[in-house]
C-alpha cells in the first residue's frame, strides 16, 4: 500500500500556507510526519515524496476540479496496482484538497473513497437491506490543517465513518461529511 498522499490546490492557494502545512506535518504529526505529494498540474511529469519545504507559488493546473474529477485522476495516475502507474508510491484512494474555503477558513478537504449506505426513507427504520441504497464514490470530511496529516494517516485503517466517530473533540463543527453538500 502507498505511503504518501496526493496534495491538490483547485484555486490558487499562497506557498505560505501550504508551507506551513508541510512543515506542520514534519514537525508535529505523531503518525506519519509529512507525507503529502504536492500536484500542481494534470501534466506534472515529476512528484517528490515527499514534497519539501519551501514551496513557491504556482499556478494550479487543477482550477475548478470536482472531488469527483480528482479522483478520478488518482485512479488513473497512481494506481499502485497497474505497474506502468506515474506514481505507485501515492494512494490512489485518499487525498487532500486546498480549495477556495481553504482561503477563508484554512481547512483542507479530505477525500476518500468509500462504500456507504443511505435510507431510502429517513423515517423507515428498518434495518434490512431493502431499506438502504448503497452507494461507492468519493467522501470528503475538512479538517484544520493542524489535525490533517493525522486524519489523512487514519483513513487506510479506518472506514470514513469511523474516522468522523474518532475525530478529537476540538474538531467538531470543522471535520464532517460533506457528501450532501456537493451533490453526491
Amino acid at each position: 500500500m502507498p505511503d504518501f498522499f496526493a496534495l491538490f490546490c483547485t484555486v490558487d492557494q499562497r506557498a505560505s500556507y501550504i508551507n506551513a502545512l508541510l512543515e506542520h506535518a514534519e514537525e508535529h504529526s505523531v503518525k506519519s510526519g509529512n507525507n503529502f505529494c504536492l500536484i500542481e498540474s494534470p501534466d506534472q511529469k515529476r512528484v517528490n515524496k515527499p514534497t519539501g519545504r519551501p514551496v513557491s507559488d504556482f499556478k494550479t493546473g487543477f482550477a475548478g476540479w470536482s472531488i469527483d474529477q480528482l479522483g478520478q485522476f488518482c485512479k488513473e495516475k497512481f494506481d499502485w496496482r497497474n505497474p506502468k502507474s506515474q506514481a505507485p508510491y501515492i494512494a490512489d484512494d485518499i487525498f487532500a484538497v486546498l480549495d477556495e474555503r481553504t482561503l477563508e477558513d484554512g481547512t483542507i478537504v479530505l477525500a476518500a473513497y468509500s462504500p456507504w449506505r443511505e435510507r431510502i426513507d429517513p423515517n423507515d427504520l428498518n434495518d434490512d437491506d431493502e431499506a438502504f441504497i448503497e452507494h461507492k464514490g468519493f467522501r470528503t470530511a475538512r479538517a484544520p490543517r493542524n489535525a490533517a496529516p493525522d486524519h489523512l494517516s487514519d483513513l487506510p485503517e479506518l472506514d470514513f465513518n469511523e474516522l468522523i466517530a474518532h475525530m478529537k473533540p476540538e474538531d467538531n463543527g470543522v471535520i464532517r461529511d460533506e457528501e450532501y453538500d456537493r451533490g453526491k
